[in-house]
């Protein structure tokens, strides 16, 4: 569907999605997940907690971020608020106030992402539902906990190289001056041409990450 302008006033759609085939019943659509992850965010410029934004702003790319950016300052160039439903979650601007708090909190001043390499080893991976991971830095000691990105697969091959040193690449997310975010973004090379990897003394092989 494209949308080539709109009413003036107050107006409403709905949107259904259109599916090929059958989800198994544990499986959400790309689509489910982007708005999930977009009402989340939201909810999370118009709360004062940075914590809350930033775990959600930790979702998505920079991308969807942009263009959630886009989307408010529309709102806030027009007087306009909008409301965003979808099963049982329901998200609304409640006035021009909100409006505007949201576009502040969503500002690269605010809100930064920064592309980083990180040297040292991973200490333990959930490659369930959470895509957890715990990574203990080479020269602070340390242990950092991320996510990792739902584009990388086989996360088993970081568990069958703990306590390795390598180089992995994540996306650091912070809100103002609150605690960094990290998204793990490509899959870390073990041994590879161009890498060094080994495992340290004395540490143990089996994972340590555990859930909290």
């Amino acid at each position: 569907m494209l949308i080539t302008n709109t009413a003036l006033g107050s107006f409403g759609f709905e949107l259904e999605e259109y599916r090929t085939g059958k989800l198994r019943f544990d499986e959400q659509s790309m689509l489910e997940l982007a708005l999930e992850r977009t009402q989340s965010l939201l909810q999370g410029t118009v709360n004062a907690d940075d914590e809350l934004l930033a775990d959600a702003a930790t979702e998505l790319d920079q991308r969807a971020l942009d263009k959630v950016r886009a989307f408010v300052s529309t709102l806030a160039d027009n007087d306009a608020v909008c409301a965003i439903q979808f099963r049982n979650q329901d998200f609304r601007f409640s006035d021009m106030g909100q409006v505007r708090m949201s576009l502040q909190r969503l500002s690269q001043d605010n809100l930064r992402e920064e592309e980083q390499s990180l040297e040292g080893s991973f200490e333990g991976v959930l490659p369930n539902k959470r895509r957890a991971f715990e990574f203990k830095l080479k020269w602070q000691g340390e242990v950092i906990v991320g996510k990792i990105s739902h584009a990388l697969t086989n996360l088993d091959e970081i568990n069958n190289h703990l306590h390795q040193e390598t180089l992995i690449k994540v996306m650091m997310t912070r809100v103002g001056e609150g605690r960094p975010r990290y998204l793990l973004v490509e899959m870390p090379q073990w041994g590879g041409e161009g890498s060094q990897s080994y495992s340290i003394p004395g540490t143990p092989s089996a994972p340590m990450l555990t859930s909290r």
